[in-house]
């Protein structure tokens, strides 16, 4: 599989770190009761009283703002870390989609960070890190995958 990035996105914002990572995971019923007692012990460490506050103020969460207004991202729409801190700092829980992506989630959540994940199997030729183009839309899916 390869990644690329977008020689713009290099030039608009040179201090960009990227982590990538592969691995191959299938879900059996003890690998998802240990996914579960993560994100479990996490959420309730992520919305104790001290923690709970400071997520709602987080530095971290300013700077991935800042990039998106940098970007000139249409109001009302934000990183996906800034979304799902605020959604855990309202609700005091999180949505299910999928065991990893509830995993990545909260580690996204704990750390501050913006995560994705893909199915290389669903990957053609490659992933490009890049700007939107103009005419490309943004649909935005909350979905529920129960197994």
């Amino acid at each position: 599989m390869e990644i690329k990035i977008n020689e713009k996105v290099i030039e608009k914002y040179d201090e960009i770190t990227i982590g990538v990572s592969g691995f191959k995971i299938d879900i059996n019923e003890k690998q998802r009761d240990k996914i579960d007692k993560y994100i479990s012990e996490n959420i309730t460490y992520l919305t104790s009283t001290d923690k709970i506050s400071s997520l709602k103020e987080s530095t971290q969460l300013e700077k991935w703002k800042n990039v998106f207004e940098r970007m000139q991202v249409k109001k009302g729409h934000e990183s996906s870390v800034v979304f799902l801190s605020q959604y855990l700092y309202e609700n005091k829980k999180l949505f299910s989609v999928h065991p990893i992506v509830d995993l990545y989630n909260v580690i996204s959540i704990k750390f501050g960070i913006p995560m994705g994940c893909y199915d290389k199997n669903s990957i053609s030729e490659y992933i490009e890190l890049r700007t939107a183009q103009k005419g490309e839309e943004f649909f935005l899916s909350l979905i529920h995958i129960s197994e």
